[in-house]
């Protein structure tokens, strides 16, 4: 029986009472705290106690002695909201960035309340390479990958983060094509770069290599108010057992095609 540790796990944690004020949250990998989560931190202060505050999962310390704190960034402020001098914490390997974002999702994602937008900014600080490729993508269209999760999305921002990955794997150049006639046709709009249109643009193109008039999409698009168009499609797919992508592309193909010569109209999709 040896006393050395197995290093087949990686170094073991060591616990340490450290400063509050040399531990900091990487918003490159982590959410802002919401107006929410501020709430919560000030109940948690109204009725703080030790034995409710546990421990928080820190990094070793960088060059100038900052650890980064990859589970615990409410207790954090509930700790400085009460001006604690120090808190406990446990202390893990990870010394640079792309490691802290690996701890930081093996430690979330599994838990309620983590968005597949926060494991996308840990996967892509982390260096990823589908996280990195989905953002040169998006920042290649003019399409702004948000940090918040939930809610309408800002003009111009997408959390849907799945649609593009599966249209990437479907054709990257048509999801390319459809980002861009989305991006110069809604870029003013609220929540316009949702799951369904991004599909639906994206098969538009791919079902039509070559044919899509890039302008003539642009106008269509400019004329129509998404939020009615997905909520037509979606009645559409229920009644007929489909999906609301199809039925929302078949939608766009028939606008494209009112009032165009065979020659020039595009394939309708089957829902």
């Amino acid at each position: 029986m040896t006393d050395t540790p197995s290093t087949t796990y990686g170094t073991p944690p060591r616990f340490a009472w450290l400063p509050t004020d040399t531990l900091v949250v990487d918003e490159r990998y982590q959410r802002s705290i919401t107006k929410d989560g501020w709430k919560r931190i000030r109940k948690m202060a109204a009725a703080f106690a030790w034995q409710k505050f546990g421990v928080l999962l820190v990094s070793e310390g960088d060059r100038i002695g900052d650890h980064a704190v990859f589970d615990g960034q409410h207790r954090l402020e509930t700790a400085r909201l009460l001006k604690l001098p120090e808190v406990p914490c446990i202390i893990v390997d990870a010394p640079d960035l792309a490691a802290q974002a690996v701890a930081f999702k093996g430690v979330n994602k599994d838990r309620i309340g983590v968005t597949r937008v926060n494991i996308f900014w840990a996967d892509h600080a982390a260096g990823v390479p589908q996280a990195v490729a989905i953002k040169e993508l998006c920042d290649a269209c003019g399409v702004v990958i948000s940090r918040v999760g939930t809610g309408r999305q800002k003009p111009g921002h997408t959390v849907a983060l799945a649609a593009i990955e599966a249209c990437m794997a479907l054709d990257e150049e048509s999801l390319r094509q459809g980002l861009r006639a989305l991006v110069t046709a809604q870029g003013e709009a609220e929540n316009a770069f949702r799951s369904a249109t991004i599909k639906a643009l994206t098969r538009l193109h791919a079902m039509n290599p070559g044919k899509v008039e890039q302008e003539r999409l642009v106008r269509i698009l400019a004329d129509l108010d998404l939020d009615d168009e997905i909520d037509e499609a979606r009645i559409a797919a229920k009644s007929f057992r489909g999906k609301t992508e199809i039925a929302l592309q078949m939608r766009l193909t028939r606008a494209y095609n009112k009032n165009l010569g065979a020659d020039r109209r595009l394939e309708e999709p089957r829902l």
